[in-house]
């Protein structure tokens, strides 16, 4: 029998898969975007989840249930890593609370960065920012994902002093195949975080070409399935493990 999103919530059958993040530099891992699975089956990629959860009316619950399952499976991760959590700006109460309950758990607020995504907005943007600034103030870092993709990505950056912004696999692509104007908007949103200073990560790095030209841009952060595809925790590499940008395929995971 298929199973359902309230019984997969309810028993706990949410789990955690880490994508690396690796400074493209230095060739080591600098942190990891944790990704929601369901179990196998249906629900398993996260779109089906969400998907479902918001026509049972039970967003909020997944939301919650998404981030436990982060952090549970990251406190068993080197403590210098970063852990990239995809989360909604409109829930940050309930975030805030989720993690306060957590009493076990030891992860620091500066080790974790909150991405907001496209899927993110709301209607009302003060509220956004405030419950953005809330975060920070907590210690929490901050990430806008999908920059280049709109007004409201630029505006993000103006308002929500992120420590990173994230550049997606359409335009990392683009700047190979597409020399002149995807290539032209990369440069410039280089401009922009070097000027107000945040970090840049290239999202979706699938080719070496790909991986050349991101460093040739001053891009110093990426991930992609070169690197590795989301893996569980338990075949996750330390932070010091050099990656190997010479050899073909990926170079990362067991």
């Amino acid at each position: 029998m298929k199973e359902q999103i309230d019984k997969i919530l309810f028993e706990g059958k949410v789990t955690t898969w880490f994508q690396p993040i690796i400074n493209l530099q230095k060739n080591i891992i600098i942190g990891y975007e944790a990704l929601a699975r369901g179990p196998a089956g249906r629900y398993h990629l996260p779109y089906k989840l969400f998907e479902k959860a918001k026509k049972r009316g039970l967003l909020v619950e997944l939301e919650r249930a998404c981030l436990k399952s982060a952090l549970d499976s990251a406190s068993h991760l080197d403590p210098e890593l970063k852990i990239f959590v995809n989360f909604n700006p409109s829930q940050v109460e309930e975030v805030l609370k989720t993690i306060r309950s957590m009493n076990g758990n030891s992860i620091k607020p500066d080790r974790i960065v909150f991405e907001m995504t496209e899927h993110s907005r709301i209607n009302n943007y003060d509220k956004l920012l405030e419950n953005c600034r809330f975060l920070k103030n907590n210690g929490y870092l901050l990430a806008i994902d999908d920059v280049g993709s709109g007004y409201d990505r630029l505006r993000s950056i103006a308002e929500f002093d992120p420590e990173y912004i994230k550049i997606d696999r359409p335009l990392v692509s683009g700047s190979v195949v597409n020399n002149g104007s995807f290539k032209v908007v990369v440069k410039n949103v280089v401009a922009l975080a070097n000027e107000v200073g945040c970090a840049i990560i290239a999202e979706g790095i699938e080719t070496h070409e790909e991986l050349k030209l991101m460093r040739s841009l001053g891009i110093t952060l990426g991930q992609g399935y070169l690197f590795s595809r989301p893996v569980p925790v338990d075949l996750l590499h330390n932070k010091n493990q050099q990656i190997n940008t010479s050899s073909g395929g990926c170079y990362y995971g067991r």
